[in-house]
């Protein structure tokens, strides 16, 4: 009777989730939960919701370890990644993809990078407007001459629902 359930749980129709992975010659760094941070500009992006990207300078890490992020305005969430030692730069394509947002219900995000292998890049989405904080499953992906070589999923919830919250930005740093 118990294989015969868990056959029948195995049969059921599940949305197919792509796993997370990383292959060389990409490394990543770190991932994680961002408290807001001040932005130095900003690049076109046309492949993008907002046709931009915003650039932060400095060597930015996550504030928060993990992957379960809170839906509220102003946190940021994402990766850190570099070339393997010897493989000099690179560009790259960075996409994120998420449940619709937008007028456009648009799902995916895309924009190309310089990576390197002597300093990480990092590419992270923070929830500047509200209609940009969608619940649900989001992914961080960098490809290499059309070839996916790093996958990181990250969930976002309803605020409330994970111990990281906004109120834990204000003080000192809580990671180093």
């Amino acid at each position: 009777m118990y294989l015969f359930r868990t056959l029948a749980i195995a049969l059921l129709p599940f949305p197919a989730l792509a796993a997370d992975f990383v292959t060389p010659p990409l490394v990543l760094e770190d991932f994680g939960i961002f408290c807001p941070r001040e932005t130095s500009g900003t690049r076109e992006a046309p492949g993008t919701e907002r046709g931009f990207i915003e650039l932060i300078e400095g060597e930015v890490h996550p504030d928060f370890s993990g992957n379960v992020v809170p839906g509220t305005l102003g946190i940021g969430f994402g990766i850190r990644f570099m070339l393997e030692p010897g493989q000099g730069e690179r560009v790259v394509d960075v996409v994120t993809t998420h449940p619709p947002m937008g007028p456009r219900g648009t799902t995916e995000e895309r924009y190309d990078s310089l990576v390197n292998d002597f300093s990480a890049s990092i590419s992270l989405f923070t929830f500047d407007d509200p209609y940009e904080v969608v619940l649900g499953e989001w992914s961080f992906a960098v490809e290499m001459d059309g070839v996916e070589v790093l996958r990181k999923t990250f969930t976002v919830v309803p605020e409330g629902d994970t111990l990281v919250s906004p109120s834990l930005c204000k003080g000192p740093a809580m990671m180093m």
